[in-house]
């Protein structure tokens, strides 16, 4: 009986000893798999041969004698093809030394001698597993793990050197039991690799790959048949590995651990992507944390906060009866066919691990306490993360403890929250309609209404019918945006048809639902024009009863979030075109036809011209007291820092890709600026909104019957 130590989670009992042995659909993906490499290397070989043996024909064919005198004409265009020939043969022999480098630029590895209880927690795991141990452990900042080889010809008749990748973003939501977990599953990939029943055919396949894409000089259709001939069977052969490699998992942590596992990554991703786009923000005012992973665990908390929901990102709780499971996955709607997908859905995953169900006894410490030195660690993770994310060298700043950069965004966070409960979603994702507070200014100056009538109107603002008219037109809105897209052919919808509102539609229908839609939003807008008016008047004479300078304050406030919402929407109404159109292109590649060659170019010839018009609009405002933002200074610089992308000379030829790139790239910098701006100052006006009411109420609130708002 193996020791373990006691930090080590127990295996466990009664799994059942052909567990983990490669099924019968493992088997035959990998033989027929094992096939199709070998009669690719005979073709490829045998194309080499062929190229060969044109040459020496080429070389070694005598020619008819020439004049004396003149030029052998034959003898010429011989050695003439026999180089040509040469060429591709060069080109095949060279591909069969490429040899693809793991990514490894903004890892670390890390040694046993510094962290000797996470080696030792490896060698207990592939001692479980019956899977060797890793040449060398590297480690970043995401939200993954995997095992990888370096592949060459070479590797199908020697071993490979083995790495283990771990992305230490996935310690923040993951426990000792899902840890072991994540391990086995990588180093069941491991054993795969020496499996006796097909040695290396995994390793073909990225060798396979390599040659492919080093393949040139009209080879490539060629080699593209093939390569796509052989992708399917891979592919299908990558989804029996996951499978496999689950059951190694589940063979050691139990059935559970691998479904909350996949629960628990989608989790971490969500963490870490609002954690990047918050220490972006933090990073233009020159605040670098030293620690990215506090701010992670913090980004958790803000997110159940938004969801009201303390256990949101948790999987529930198992079942007292511990033959008893639950079902955390549904079956999706991929619309990804699954001969392109390379690995199963999580939902098949679950199926697959509780297929011989084994209860998972969960180790609900810590992974973290495996590594050594977790200060300076983290801190080189997170120096490697900022410039993985943000080409930021380490030399070039200066680092801040997590605790300043999180009060940082703290500050930030109050001040662009809205209170959902108050407000549902009546705020998300839209512009204060158009009105002139500087008119109504004048209107309530004249003739205001008593304090003890506004305050009564105040309490039945945000009703329970308002705030459904609310959900509408948010729904209004992302339809808006879809039928948009398809009817301007930004979005070219699988099969012809999309859906909405639990129906499917054609391609052809788009356009009529979209002017039935416009009609729906313009009454939307009539609605919210009114509700706002009233909004803004009510907050204004409750604020002339208490204080003129807080009225003044709010109409100041509501003049600069017209200017800013201005610029908002004149952006927002080339985002979506403009990022359909890079999706496309992705799509399509180079096979460009001209109907949408002329497409893309008039969609940025427009999104420049709005883009221009808003930064010489930026240049002449100023902003007022905003946290963390100059006040009284313009907001140009801020937008964006240095000089607009030149305006190519002539946007009907075709835009360089560097082009469209810088532009993109500016584009959206001073969209993600404008977004910060425009919520933090509509988050300043409810603020100030809900400060007048509160003193309202404590002032007022006596003398009105109802309950208090």
């Amino acid at each position: 009986m193996r020791e373990f130590p006691d930090y080590y989670p127990p295996t466990p009992r009664r799994v059942p000893a052909d567990l983990t042995e490669p099924s019968a659909p493992f088997r035959k993906q990998m033989n027929l798999f094992g096939v199709s490499v070998l009669l690719f290397f005979a073709l490829y070989f045998g194309l080499i041969m062929l190229l060969a043996i044109g040459v020496v024909f080429c070389v070694t064919t005598p020619g008819a004698p020439s004049a004396p005198g003149q030029p052998n004409a034959w003898g010429i265009l011989r050695w003439l093809v026999a180089g040509l020939l040469c060429v591709p043969i060069g080109i095949l022999i060279k591909n069969l030394f490429h040899k693809e480098q793991l990514e490894k630029d903004y890892s670390i590895e890390i040694f046993p001698d510094d962290h000797p209880k996470l080696f030792r927690f490896l060698e207990c795991v592939c001692a479980e597993t019956g899977a060797p141990m890793p040449d060398r452990v590297m480690i970043n900042h995401e939200i993954n793990a995997a095992a990888g080889s370096e592949i060459s010809v070479a590797s199908l008749f020697s071993k490979p050197e083995r790495t283990l990748f771990l992305g230490l973003g996935l310690l923040n939501v993951l426990n000792m039991t899902e840890f072991k977990a994540v391990l086995a599953h990588e180093f069941g990939h491991f054993s795969q690799q020496s499996m006796q029943s097909a040695p290396y055919a995994r390793l073909g396949m990225l060798v396979i790959n390599n040659i492919l894409h080093g393949t040139h000089f009209g080879l490539d259709k060629v080699m593209d048949a093939i390569f796509f001939f052989m992708v399917k069977l891979h592919l299908a052969l990558k989804r029996e590995m996951e499978f496999h490699a689950d059951l190694v998992a589940v063979s050691v942590a139990g059935s559970d651990a691998i479904p909350q596992l996949l629960f628990k990554c989608w989790w971490a991703e969500a963490c870490m992507q609002q954690t990047m786009a918050e220490l972006d923000m933090a990073r233009e005012h020159d605040l670098y944390s030293r620690d990215v992973f506090v701010p992670q665990i913090r980004a958790g908390k803000h997110l159940r906060r938004r969801q009201k929901d303390p256990n949101f990102g948790e999987p529930p709780a198992l079942p007292d009866e511990r033959s008893r499971t639950m079902q955390l996955f549904r079956p999706e709607e991929d619309e990804l066919a699954e001969m392109w997908s390379d690995h199963p859905s999580n939902y098949d995953r679950e199926l697959n691990a509780k297929a011989d169900y084994i209860r998972s006894d969960f180790d609900d410490s810590t992974p973290w306490t495996l590594f050594g030195d977790l200060d300076g660690l983290r801190r080189e993770v997170s120096m490697r993360f900022y410039r993985q994310a943000f080409r930021v060298k380490a030399s070039s700043v200066k680092w801040s403890s997590p605790e300043k950069v999180q009060a940082f965004l703290n500050e930030e966070r109050a001040e662009t929250s809205f209170d959902e409960e108050r407000y549902g979603t009546l705020y998300n994702n839209r512009n204060l309609q158009a009105l002139d507070p500087r008119a109504l200014r004048t209107v309530s100056d004249k003739k205001p209404n008593v304090p003890e009538e506004l305050l009564a109107g105040m309490r039945s603002l945000y009703s329970a019918r308002v705030k459904r008219f609310g959900e509408v037109h948010q729904r209004h809105i992302e339809e808006h945006q879809m039928l948009t897209a398809i009817v301007n052919r930004w979005y070219r919808p699988k099969g012809g048809r999309f859906k909405m509102r639990n129906q499917r539609f054609q391609v052809r229908e788009a356009r009529e639902i979209l002017r039935d839609l416009e009609k729906e939003l313009e009454a939307d807008t009539t609605w919210l024009r009114a509700f706002d008016t009233k909004v803004f008047v009510t907050y204004y004479e409750l604020g002339q009863h208490l204080n003129p300078a807080l009225a003044e304050e709010l109409h100041d406030r509501y003049q600069f979030h017209f200017v800013i919402q201005g610029m908002w929407s004149i952006l927002q109404g080339h985002k979506a075109p403009m990022s359909f159109m890079f999706d496309l292109l992705d799509e399509i590649g180079n096979q460009m036809d001209e109907d949408t060659f002329h497409l893309l170019i008039d969609i940025f010839r427009q999104a420049y011209e709005a883009f221009e018009l808003v930064l010489e609009e930026s240049a002449l405002v100023h902003f007022p007291k905003l946290a963390n933002m100059p006040a009284g200074e313009s907001m140009r610089p801020f937008l964006l820092k240095g000089r607009l992308a030149n305006k190519p000379s002539h946007f009907d030829e075709m835009l360089s890709v560097k082009w469209l790139v810088d532009f993109a790239n500016q584009f959206q910098d001073v969209d993600k600026h404008l977004d910060r701006l425009h919520f933090k100052s509509l988050g300043n006006i409810l603020s100030l909104q809900e400060n007048i009411g509160a003193r309202a109420e404590k002032k007022w609130g006596a003398l009105v019957p109802g309950v208090a708002g």
